[in-house]
């Protein structure tokens, strides 16, 4: 009686670690951490003060996804909008661990996760999940995959930017401005972001080729923050091969 025993409480072992194994294998795998990390305590104030943009959600990414899908979406973003952010981290994990979603509909998941994640004052966090999300997105067979790419790209290269690592940031940049569409959005904000990264490495030449690429996309009349901040980008720039001041 006693083996009975002991074949029954075997068999439960057996049973349950197959089925941790079976769930480990159906779950999303967990994105590796990024190559360089970065230390929340440091920021450039001066890259700050010149880059334009900053992380956050593009509900017209969306659009392409599954109805279901996307209308799970805007129930984030609104969650999002009231600062349940740890709630719409933890659903959207859930979302990705227990469910069979396309290379696409991860790779935006990753994405809204990230912006939170920055939000949360997180921004390691962040930048594992949107290389996890820039992974997914190579992998995805999307009409919107280069606009996904260059939008977590851009994220990515804003946050090493930030942390002080503008070496990290220009590969971003330029990797999305490659995704990037002739009319995306993006451009000149990416742009002008890659001149602020050329000129904390030293390269004012490129640096300023890159920002009058910018001011040649934005409304040279708008006196918003933005805008005004590429005109003034390049002219400072500039000013240095006239020999005169900004």
């Amino acid at each position: 009686m006693q083996n009975v025993w002991v074949w029954v409480a075997g068999g439960v072992v057996v049973g349950f670690m197959l089925f941790m194994v079976a769930r480990t294998l159906s779950s999303a795998p967990a994105p590796s951490l990024p190559v360089q990390r970065v230390d929340p305590a440091k920021t450039d104030l001066s890259a700050y003060t010149r880059m334009v943009g900053s992380p956050g959600i593009d509900s017209l990414l969306r659009r392409s996804l599954p109805e279901t899908t996307a209308a799970r979406l805007v129930q984030i973003e609104k969650m999002v909008e009231d600062r349940e952010l740890r709630d719409a981290v933890g659903r959207m994990q859930r979302m990705l661990s227990r469910e069979k979603l396309s290379a696409a509909e991860q790779a935006l998941l990753r994405g809204y996760s990230a912006v939170c994640e920055h939000e949360l004052a997180n921004p390691n966090g962040a930048l594992v999940n949107l290389l996890a999300g820039l992974a997914l997105a190579d992998a995805a067979d999307s009409v919107v995959n280069g606009s996904v790419r260059a939008w977590l790209g851009f994220q990515a290269g804003w946050l090493f930017q930030y942390h002080g690592l503008a070496d990290s940031a220009r590969r971003y940049y330029e990797a999305a401005l490659s995704a990037a569409n002739a009319e995306s959005p993006l451009r000149p904000t990416l742009l002008n972001n890659l001149g602020v990264a050329l000129e904390a490495a030293g390269d004012s030449l490129a640096a300023a080729e890159a920002y009058r690429a910018a001011v040649a996309l934005v409304d040279t009349t708008a006196q918003d923050r933005d805008p005004t901040r590429v005109r003034d980008n390049y002219r400072r720039v500039s000013a240095r091969f006239r020999g005169d001041r900004p």
